[in-house]
């Protein structure tokens, strides 16, 4: 991002004064990066995880830290530090770290690495992409649930349990939906299914390409709301394979508030936990539908 005369949106009024290396990095950095806003906080309001990182630009989802001596100095100071990148990296925030004598001995360098990393990005990670949210708990509970019912309706039969890769593919199907898509999963470290070889890895599907990405989280509702909300100004389409009620306001305020377009995969709305303040009118399509497709079922038959 270049200068283009636009001014830094610096934030003001905050507790904790800049240090000598934060306000040299403040001057120069103002009118050559927009959007950079000081001290924020991170954290879910049951403040679990509860970090400040010395500046951040949101809509380019980046983190910039500048470890001075006199802040970074002890094995728990460094520990905090990790436990804070791991945080951020995983709300899908970019850290750039710059050492106190970097600053002092060339702050100008260090601007111009920050603004030729934010113009890279804006190559390597257009905006407006398409995003699936996937609580891996909640998808896998389904499949085992609608594989007995099917079984059970059917007994010979020989149904083979669909893996997420196809589920998800029918998901697209289902939906009538197409672009290139990012995946992000969310599943606990005790759950059945292994999808470590999917992190990172990138699937061409005949309407595009959908890009993995797989996380382990003990609290997978709120990591997923958390995720949503940081990312949302990425995207213009979510698809959110998930039933839980703590997603229904951060739905009203992209569907909206922000006219962005999501699409629901979950219970039918006599089982679903969204079913109210207008989540109806929301485009969705029950789990079951998606399972019995994977299985081979035809639309009668479902």
């Amino acid at each position: 991002m270049t200068n283009k005369g636009k001014h830094q949106a610096l934030i003001d009024g905050y507790s904790v004064e800049p240090t000598h290396i934060e306000q040299l990095f403040i001057e120069a950095a103002k009118d050559r990066i927009s959007e950079l806003e000081r001290e924020q906080w991170f954290g879910d309001n049951e403040k679990r995880n509860r970090y400040r990182v010395d500046f951040l630009i949101k809509s380019k989802r980046v983190a910039i830290e500048l470890d001075g001596r006199g802040t970074h100095f002890t094995e728990e100071q460094r520990e905090n530090d990790a436990k804070r990148q791991r945080y951020l990296e995983r709300s899908g925030y970019r850290v750039i770290r710059f050492t106190g004598r970097e600053i002092v001995r060339d702050v100008n360098q260090c601007i111009k690495e920050v603004i030729d990393f934010l113009e890279s990005l804006d190559i390597q990670y257009p905006i407006n992409r398409k995003v699936i949210y996937v609580d891996q708990l909640f998808l896998d509970r389904q499949t085992d649930r609608y594989m007995k019912f099917y079984k059970d309706t059917y007994p010979t039969r020989n149904f083979v349990r669909p893996s997420t890769q196809q589920v998800l593919n029918h998901v697209l199907d289902w939906l009538h939906v197409t672009s290139d898509f990012d995946i992000f999963i969310f599943k606990t470290s005790n759950q059945k299914s292994d999808l470590s070889s999917l992190h990172n890895t990138v699937q061409r599907y005949e309407k595009g390409l959908i890009k993995y990405r797989v996380y382990n989280s003990e609290f997978i509702a709120l990591e997923i709301l958390d995720h949503l909300e940081y990312h949302s100004i990425y995207y213009d389409k979510f698809i959110l394979v998930a039933d839980d009620s703590i997603y229904i306001p951060f739905l009203k305020i992209v569907n909206v508030s922000n006219n962005k377009l999501v699409r629901l995969v979950r219970h039918g709305n006599d089982e679903t936990s969204m079913i109210g303040e207008g989540m109806e009118k929301l485009m969705w399509q029950d789990i079951c539908y998606i399972v019995g497709g994977d299985v081979g079922l035809s639309l009668h038959e479902l």
